[in-house]
């Protein structure tokens, strides 16, 4: 897992406006990218929504100086949703550097699932042309 890094810095990075950052810093105490992430989960529309189910955009119409209907709040809603796209890929890419690290001490999982994967196949393409003698 990456790194949590200062949550004010990274929003900042994302276009996030300062009133949005200083919100979830006070009133949900988020300090990290960790805590934002863990905050979070995609909806069934492609949003995003609190784990507690509260939809992003009612989220961001609670911090003034936006509403629901100000463009400006969809505006940060959709940075809200970029920079949660952007710390979860965080994570995956770090994920893929920590397994590279372990293959290259000498821990061959990745090697051997994909030779296995490779020797299966080969055996299905022996079994088809088996097949096709008789």
């Amino acid at each position: 897992m990456a790194k949590a890094q200062p949550l004010e810095p990274f929003l900042r990075s994302q276009g996030v406006d300062p009133h949005v950052i200083s919100w979830f810093e006070t009133s949900l105490n988020m300090k990290t990218t960790d805590d934002f992430a863990a905050f979070f989960r995609r909806d069934e529309r492609g949003g995003l929504e609190s784990k507690s189910g509260v939809p992003d955009n009612d989220i961001v119409g609670q911090i003034e100086p936006f509403n629901t209907s100000n463009p400006k709040a969809r505006l940060q809603t959709a940075r809200l949703r970029i920079a949660f796209s952007n710390v979860r890929k965080l994570g995956r890419d770090q994920g893929d550097n920590d397994s590279n690290d372990h293959n290259a001490n000498g821990d061959n999982d990745g090697n051997n699932e994909k030779n296995g994967s490779i020797d299966n196949n080969d055996n299905n393409s022996n079994n088809n042309n088996d097949n096709n003698d008789n």
